[in-house]
């Protein structure tokens, strides 16, 4: 039995933190938690792992066994990519049924707000870039200008000397 909310929109870098809460049924028609096997005990990290997924990238996460029997999470960061990705979840426990799962999980470029308002704002390296190399091109251009007029105002006295 897989609790499924419905995958909330995220944007790129966010931190997603998928939960599953995983029953078994027994004999007498009753759901008890599952315990996976390969579980960690000390640190609750278990063999089996949660992905989200794309073509390109490919995110994976271990499944993190909580307090409660039977409820697992895993912690994903969303790739820097705008796309429609899956949760993926394939568990496959020897003596039951392999368990798949999949959610699409939407990705949207991050909100335009955090941007400072200044109208240069993060250009202004680059405004700074530009100007340095204009001054970087000028100076030459203007010292030899200077040297030209110093020539000719020197070559007009002695003309007028002589």
């Amino acid at each position: 039995d897989v609790d499924e909310q419905g995958a909330p929109m995220y944007t790129v870098l966010d931190s997603s933190v998928f939960e599953v809460c995983l029953e078994t049924q027994g004999r007498g028609g009753m759901w008890t938690p599952l315990s996976l096997p390969g579980c960690d005990a000390e640190t609750g990290v278990c063999a089996q792992t949660m992905s989200l997924d794309l073509v390109t990238p490919y995110v994976t996460s271990p499944l993190v066994a909580s307090d409660v029997p039977g409820h697992y999470s895993a912690s994903i960061d969303i790739p820097d990519k705008y796309a429609v990705f899956k949760y993926n979840l394939d568990i496959d426990v020897p003596g039951l049924s392999r368990l798949r799962w999949q959610e699409p999980v939407a990705v949207r470029p991050a909100k335009r707000d955090h941007l400072p308002a200044h109208p240069l704002g993060s250009g202004v390296p680059i405004v700074c870039y530009a100007l340095t190399v204009a001054l970087a091109c000028l100076v030459p251009v203007v010292v030899v200008c200077a040297k030209r007029d110093t020539e000719r105002e020197k070559e007009t006295t002695d003309k007028k000397n002589d």
